[in-house]
């Protein structure tokens, strides 16, 4: 980690926090994140009152615990970026052990209040389908691709917003461990638990509203020693891509 380190904060884990077994769920570490940045960078972090910052990609590395946790210690950092943009870092520990429990970063860009658009730049963001990258601006259509493992709707609802109104960046990690779940039910059998989520990568591509409704399409991509998943969350009132997430679980590291 580079950059100026903030003071700790510690975070409890309640039952909600669980999964299926004892790990805590991958999408709580982000709302713990964002909370912990309110918290602890306040106005620094946005040095314009015209300016909103928002999030525009994250990515994650989670390390399994040794067992149940029943605290979180987070550190962030705040990091200057050479461009208008600003770049969050992000570790937590477990505050009893201080064992790595996850560690993660944030690129955030700026908008103008009033209009919404990118105050200073255009964002640009780059995502690959099938091995072809594409380069998407700001707004972007789903590209060609082999027919989905799954694919599942989303309706967005008031929890899923965050204080703007806008969809939470947390939700989509959560809407993505659900769909997973989904794709594996064995509607004769128990609900069995994902393998350990040991890292993600979320772009943000557009933001959307209550009401909204999206179509999740999984799709699996091969890789040594890992399972790796590819989710596209595609607005259905335009056909339009507005996020994309990869969720990798490491295939011997057991359940979560």
């Amino acid at each position: 980690m580079s950059g100026a380190s903030l003071p700790f904060l510690d975070m409890a884990v309640a039952r909600r926090d669980l999964g299926l077994g004892t790990f805590i769920r991958p999408h709580r570490y982000f709302e713990w994140a964002q909370f912990a940045h309110e918290q602890l960078a306040g106005a620094d972090s946005v040095p314009d009152p015209k300016l909103l910052w928002v999030y525009a990609r994250h990515t994650a590395r989670w390390h399994k615990p040794a067992g149940p946790i029943s605290r979180v210690r987070f550190r962030t950092w705040l990091v200057a970026a050479k461009s208008p943009s600003a770049i969050r870092e992000f570790s937590a520990d477990d505050a009893e052990t201080g064992a790595r429990l996850f560690d993660g970063q944030a690129r955030s860009v700026a908008l103008d209040r009033e209009t919404m658009r990118p105050a200073t730049f255009q964002l640009a963001v780059q995502v690959t389908h099938d091995g072809q990258p594409q380069r998407l601006i700001e707004e972007a259509t789903v590209p060609e691709a082999t027919e989905p493992l799954g694919s599942f709707v989303q309706h967005v609802e008031a929890d899923d917003l965050d204080f703007n109104q806008h969809v939470n960046n947390a939700t989509y990690l959560r809407w993505a461990t659900n769909a997973l779940h989904r794709l594996q039910w064995d509607p004769t059998g128990p609900l069995q638990p994902l393998p350990f989520i040991s890292g993600c990568e979320i772009r943000y591509l557009r933001s959307l509203q209550m009401g909204a409704s999206l179509r999740i399409d999984i799709r699996a991509v091969p890789q040594p020693g890992a399972t790796r998943w590819a989710l596209d969350f595609v607005d259905v009132s335009d056909g339009r891509l507005a996020a994309a997430v990869t969720v990798v679980a490491d295939e011997a590291s057991g359940a979560e």
